[in-house]
């Protein structure tokens, strides 16, 4: 599952997996990442949200679960 997440995480959009990496990997602040980004923290929840449902999507699809 951890090697599927990685994989899924690669293919965000870039503003999407920088979030993931920085949130999670980093353990930065939403407020921390909306200065890095240049965007009001708001916005970074909003990047967030987007990217978790794009990767509880990529996991769920019949494809996510080919060997290969």
């Amino acid at each position: 599952m951890r090697q599927r997440l990685t994989e899924a995480i690669k293919e965000l959009p870039e503003q999407e997996r920088m979030v993931m990496n920085l949130y999670y990997y980093e353990e930065t602040f939403m407020k921390e990442i909306g200065l890095i980004l240049g965007v009001h923290e708001s916005r970074v929840s909003q990047i967030h949200a987007s990217a978790v449902l794009h990767l509880r999507a990529r996991l769920s699809s019949p494809k996510a679960h080919e060997v290969g």
